[in-house]
């Protein structure tokens, strides 16, 4: 049941903010001048579908690029439920506004337009040859994004119709031999194939992915500037896999926490857990300026996928739950995961 009127007060946000430089926070991460210096430090943010990383850790990403910091998120599912192509894609150019508004809060300049999508053809990563995700970038690679474009799982993990009933939760369960991209773009055996892709992704990027043992680094963050590899540079956010500490979240969450800590394992990553769905039983944790950032990243979002569908805001399926995201994150270290042997 939608709230009506957390809805009404989310319309007339947009309403007012008839452009997105109308209505942006006064003061970025960054604010009094230009982004920091590049660093050479990434963030790799694995999430499972368009709009999560701006909910859950939003704050954190806007931060990083305040920073310097370089960021490279991988969208894992389409998130289009049992509804049509136009739905996914919609959210994808929702995904891509939210960039934009980031590296905007980060005084990164950004012309409109800029951003470049194309696919990236994997050759090598398993399960096979052809798989090609897409990858949308911004002008000096501060920031991108990755789409698998997988399908939506359900909340439950028993997948939709539209789809076959695929999803990530049943390709890990071993109930399916393959789960498809929904646009063709390539398939995947398991969920291992799935981590491989995204490293396959990261080189793509030119993000080295191959890391001496014996250069792990232990925790700490390393000189990116060092040249020792990916485990000193790069540190991955992502959805809390354990139901302990993430209670209530969403099957495909869960098993991207999942993939996620197996692209840490691959390269020797320090990874950050961040929750979901249960921060609906959390308080507000973030000030008014995080907050705002936050809430400035899903305005971009809603309005790009209100262009598309004025009945698309995804906002107003669940204002109440969404307006509790926007004001809390809550993530904890994992810790440096060992690469495999």
């Amino acid at each position: 049941m939608r709230n009506t009127g957390w809805w009404a007060r989310w319309a007339g946000i947009l309403a007012v903010c008839g452009t997105l430089a109308a209505c942006a926070p006064d003061r970025g991460v960054a604010s009094g001048g230009a982004s920091r210096r590049p660093t050479g430090r990434v963030q790799l943010v694995v999430v499972a579908h368009p709009d999560d990383w701006q909910l859950f850790l939003g704050d954190v990403v806007v931060e990083a690029l305040g920073r310097g910091e370089r960021v490279v998120a991988v969208v894992a599912s389409a998130g289009g439920d049992d509804r049509p192509e136009a739905f996914w894609r919609a959210r994808e150019a929702g995904a891509v506004a939210s960039m934009g508004a980031a590296l905007a809060l980060a005084r990164v300049s950004t012309p409109p337009g800029a951003v470049k999508c194309r696919p990236v053809v994997l050759a090598g990563a398993r399960p096979g040859s052809g798989v090609a995700p897409t990858v949308c970038e911004a002008p000096g690679g501060r920031m991108a994004t990755v789409f698998l474009r997988l399908p939506d799982g359900r909340g439950d993990g028993s997948g939709f119709e539209r789809t076959g009933r695929a999803s990530l939760t049943r390709l890990e369960a071993g109930s399916i031999a393959q789960l498809g991209a929904v646009d063709g773009s390539g398939g995947y055996r398991s969920v291992g194939g799935v981590a491989e892709a995204v490293v396959g992704v990261l080189a793509s990027l030119g993000v080295a992915t191959a890391l001496p043992i014996d250069e792990l680094a232990t925790g700490a963050w390393g000189d990116a500037e060092g040249g020792v590899g990916v485990g000193r540079v790069v540190r991955v956010l992502t959805h809390d896999p354990e139901v302990r500490f993430n209670p209530l979240d969403h099957a495909d969450h869960r098993v991207v926490g999942r993939v996620a800590l197996a692209v840490a394992a691959r390269v020797g990553a320090p990874v950050m857990v961040y929750a979901g769905y249960s921060n609906v039983r959390r308080p507000d944790n973030l000030g008014a300026e995080r907050g705002a950032w936050k809430s400035w990243l899903f305005v971009a979002y809603d309005r790009a996928m209100l262009a598309a569908n004025g009945r698309w805001s995804a906002y107003a399926e669940n204002a109440w739950a969404h307006a509790s995201y926007l004001g809390r994150t809550y993530g904890r270290a994992w810790g440096v995961v060992t690469p495999r042997p």
